[in-house]
């Protein structure tokens, strides 16, 4: 199972490239904008990992099948989460049945993951079973406390809009909670689950380079 692909909440100007506030990219993103009902987590700039278990082993991979893994992030993912004490972890935890943990590998050499910390590591943000996502509560739960893994921080505590997201991202100085500098973006999954028309997990991201911070003379014009 490879991870879905997440748009952002408008579409893309085809001749520049740069987002069209106000067309969104689904009627679904639309509907839902102005619903509290959106759970926000820090988009760690690294690359995809999945720890993928198949009812008896444990294995690692990238975004798809043919995706090489830096050597330096492998070692810790085989050092960490390959372990036999980890493997019965899963086993206690999922039993046979298959099942994804989704998450970045970051840190130095991994596209800006450098600014995070001095070494590799791996923090985890989903979870699918049977290929269907947990909700994003039972996830991190799952991820925190019965496997003992880091998982994405949170933005805010309690549900909020899209629109809420999307301008507060732009008109507040937010730093990243790894340390002094403007997060890549934040990731939004809507609490109850929902899904789209085609049956995918209703899921948006909110990016710094679509979405960079205001200056006081932009806000004002």
């Amino acid at each position: 199972m490879l991870y879905q692909k997440i748009a952002g909440p408008y579409k893309r100007d085809p001749q520049t490239n740069k987002v069209m506030p106000g067309v969104f990219a689904s009627p679904e993103l639309e509907a839902l904008f102005d619903v509290p009902i959106w759970t926000f987590t820090e988009k760690v700039d690294g690359t995809n990992i999945r720890i993928l278990w198949d009812g008896y082993r444990v294995t690692f991979g990238g975004r798809t099948d043919k995706a090489q893994l830096p050597p330096a992030l492998l070692a810790h993912l085989e050092e960490s989460y390959g372990s036999p004490e980890f493997e019965t972890l899963l086993e206690q935890t999922f039993g046979e049945k298959p099942a994804v943990i989704f998450g970045e590998g970051y840190g130095p050499k991994i596209n800006g993951g450098g600014i995070y910390r001095e070494d590799v590591s791996f923090v985890g943000f989903d979870v699918a079973i049977n290929g269907r996502y947990l909700a994003q509560g039972d996830a991190r739960g799952l991820m925190a406390e019965s496997l003992n893994m880091p998982v994405v921080p949170r933005v805010w505590t309690v549900p909020e809009t899209l629109s809420y997201a999307v301008a507060t991202f732009q008109r507040a100085k937010y730093s990243s909670f790894w340390g002094d500098f403007r997060p890549e973006g934040w990731v939004g999954v809507t609490t109850p689950g929902l899904l789209d028309r085609h049956g995918s997990r209703i899921v948006v991201k909110v990016k710094d380079v679509d979405f960079p911070l205001l200056t006081k003379e932009a806000d004002n014009a």
